[in-house]
């Protein structure tokens, strides 16, 4: 983006950056909601652009581990992935779903970053 392109009232123009420092690598636990009940798929890499090396698995919607705090029934999970599976049967991925942005542009994904799911999930 061009610096005539960025609102003046963001205040961007006036920042300054330091530039980025390689960290230590973020690794997912590996006991706790991580495993239990765990990845149904997995795991897999993908290498984007930057260089960078991510590793993914593939979990069941309600097998997530942010939905495993819940305390929840057999039945209400049944009932919420059979919600996310209809979603994803039925929504196709080369539709809009929101109105275009009012203002500024969406960022673009690195193509390396949209991953397949593998067969049954």
């Amino acid at each position: 983006m061009a610096d005539s392109e960025v609102r003046a009232e963001t205040g961007l123009l006036e920042q300054k950056f330091r530039l980025a420092r390689s960290g230590a690598p973020y690794t997912s636990p590996a006991s706790g909601a991580w495993t239990r009940p765990g990845p149904k798929a997995g795991p897999f890499t993908a290498k984007p652009a930057d260089g960078s090396l991510v590793t993914y698995s593939w979990y069941r919607f309600v097998d997530q581990p942010s939905f495993q705090q819940y305390d929840w029934s057999r039945e209400k999970k049944a009932k919420l992935q059979a919600l996310v599976e209809k979603i994803h049967a039925t929504w196709p991925v080369d539709r809009d779903y929101m109105g275009s942005p009012a203002m500024g542009k969406l960022v673009v994904l690195d193509p390396v970053l949209l991953v397949t799911p593998p067969k049954g999930l």
